[in-house]
């Protein structure tokens, strides 16, 4: 079961329309010395700037009818004490114990096996978290528009075989990178995603992310210095181009660098 707790905490954050990638809410919940407590979850909700409080309350009607429809609640049954997410409908209620199973119950007989316990998230609409996001997704966006229009302006030069293939081997340097860099910021890619696919034991992008590895000096991140690199050598194989200058320096560089 707890393995379930990422899903639930990832559909919870899912339902209130605040989009984090499911995989970086797996590594922080791993990560959490207390995994899988109710003190990660809260742990794991603070990381990512989500006011949320958990406490313990009447397991009464009135108590009931002011719980959110989704929200994450501890109840106890034959086998224990288990978190699901809480989803409030019409007439009954959906308690959603794990990606393949999920009980329909009454108020009654959710009731008699809720422990009291619940985790409430206070989302706002246009809280800092959502905010930054949609910046960032805005900002990624001008960034790929911007690559695409330096890879078309250069098409339009009609540069020779050896200079294109210089070109476009930056090009996609400089995708792949940008690439990385929203899977940092939990941006979802399918490029990336399939590329980090779950049942690729072998391939744990986040813990490459998160390796010491990956920074320079402790400051840098490799995939900002990769964004750096690539713009110039393509804004500068262009610019050299305008100007009808040879690019030799500029393979010079590159060689060099590697």
């Amino acid at each position: 079961m707890k393995d379930s707790v990422i899903y639930l905490l990832y559909k919870l954050l899912k339902k209130n329309k605040i989009a984090i990638d499911e995989e970086e809410v797996k590594f922080q919940l791993l990560s959490h010395p207390t995994y899988p407590s109710l003190h990660s979850i809260t742990g794991v909700l603070d990381h990512f700037a989500i006011e949320n409080i958990a406490a313990k309350v009447p397991t009464d009607n009135e108590t009931y009818s002011q719980l959110d429809s989704y929200t994450l609640i501890q109840i106890r049954n034959e086998t224990g004490e288990h978190f699901v997410l809480f989803i409030k409908k019409k007439d009954t209620i959906n308690l959603i114990f794990s990606r393949e199973y999920t009980q329909i119950l009454s108020v009654e007989e959710f009731l008699k096996i809720w422990t009291g316990v619940v985790l409430i998230i206070e989302h706002n609409e246009n809280s800092e978290t959502n905010t930054s996001l949609k910046k960032t997704k805005y900002r990624t966006t001008v960034n790929f528009f911007l690559v695409f229009v330096l890879l078309g302006s250069f098409l339009l030069l009609k540069p020779e075989l050896t200079t294109f293939i210089h070109y476009s081997m930056s090009f996609f340097g400089l995708l792949f990178s940008a690439l990385i860099v929203s899977k940092e910021l939990g941006i979802q890619s399918t490029v990336i995603d399939k590329f980090c696919n779950k049942e690729q034991k072998s391939i744990d992008c986040n813990a490459v992310l998160n390796s010491k590895g990956a920074t320079l000096f402790n400051k840098l991140k490799l995939s900002d210095v990769s964004i750096v690199y690539f713009s110039t050598l393509l804004i500068s194989s262009l610019l050299t181009l305008l100007n009808n200058s040879s690019i030799d320096i500029i393979y010079l560089i590159s060689i060099s660098s590697i």
